[in-house]
Parts: C-alpha cells; structure tokens; sequence
C-alpha cells in the first residue's frame, strides 16, 4: 500500500527577517531621499520668490502701479517700487514716494519707504550672504526702480570693482553645506536677475 505524504511548504524565520531587513532598508533609503528632495524644493522656491519679487518691484514701476488706497498718491506714476535683502532674514518688497521734480540725490523717497504685503514665506529659508560689485555687505541692501523707466536707484558702495551686481546666498540657517545653498544674483545697470547654483569663490 502507498502512502503519500504532502509536505507543508512555509518561510522559515530566518527568510522572514531577512525580507523585513530588506524592506527597511528600502524605506530608510526612500525617506532619506525624500528629505533631500524636499530640501532641495523649498529652497527651489524661495530663490524662485526672491527672483520674482525683484522682477515685480521693476514692472510695477514702469507699469505705473500705485497703491489704490494711498489718498497721498496724486497720480498713478507717484511710486518707486523696490526691496531690501537682509542678511538671517529674507527679502522684503518696499514701496516709496517718487518726486519727480528732485533734481540731486534720490527721487525716491527711501527714508520713508513703506513695506508691502509679502507672502507667507518659509521660515526655514534665510539670506546666508550679501556682496555687492564684489564687497561683502555686512547687514543688508536697498534697491528702489524709479517711473517712469524703472531707473535703479541704491547706495553706491565707496569701493567698487567692474562687477555691478548684487549676489545673494540662500540657504538653511542651521546649515553651511554649499550643496544646501543658492545664488541670486541681480545686475544693477541692466536690471537682469537669475539664480545659480551656489560655488564658494577659493
């Protein structure tokens, strides 16, 4: 007489843990690259609104925007629109009065300039460093665009070298990696703006 015997195929322990082991690596690795990318996006985003905030300021004031409920505003080219770029903050747009009969100094009103509305921006995100035409600025920068062309207006800086352009590093306030970091840099005689990845000058 046969007897057949049916065996009961199952995973042994051994396979078990190291099928658990495999998944948590694969999960370790997937959330550790996604706090690298969510890093790399929020600080895509804040150089994104910093770029766009300087740009803003330009086209308002050669658009000839003014604030609708400023009853001081005599006309619709009445304002300069601008920002200030401070370092362990962020950028902040201004809004100033333009007298257009100032004939020396600025037609900006900058020592009564009004700062505007800004959008919830991310804490996390912070202006690591400030040059301008290549000397490092210790604390911040104002820049205003005169009507009606958006003319430039800041403080010129007593040493200039042949690079007229505003650099800013953003970056984590808890971080020095350069990997971490970015560059905005803002010419101020052609009014260009554009960001780079950040590179330590040796």
């Amino acid at each position: 007489m046969l007897v057949s015997e049916s065996k009961k195929k199952g995973f042994t322990l051994v396979e078990i843990l190291i099928v658990l082991a495999v998944i948590s690596m694969v999960i370790l690795i997937g959330v550790s690259s996604y706090g690298v990318v969510r890093k790399k996006v929020k600080l895509d985003i804040a150089v994104n609104y910093l770029q766009s905030t300087i740009v803003e300021a330009r086209d308002k004031t050669r658009a000839g925007y003014y604030l609708e409920d400023d009853l001081e505003i005599a006309d619709a080219v009445s304002l300069c629109f601008g920002f200030t770029v401070k370092k362990g903050e962020f950028i902040t747009p201004l809004t100033a009065n333009y007298d257009r009969l100032k004939q020396k100094g600025s037609q900006c009103d900058i020592q009564n300039a009004k700062q505007l509305r800004i959008l919830d921006q991310d804490e996390d995100i912070i202006i690591k460093n400030l040059s301008f035409y290549g000397n490092d600025i210790e604390d911040e920068m104002q820049i205003f665009f005169a009507p009606p062309d958006g003319n430039i207006e800041f403080k010129k800086p007593a040493v200039t070298q042949d690079n007229p352009e505003l650099r800013v590093v953003v970056g984590y306030p808890d971080s020095d990696d350069d990997l971490n970091k970015r560059e905005v840099v803002f010419n101020v005689l052609t009014g260009s703006v554009y960001s780079q990845t950040f590179v330590q000058n040796e």
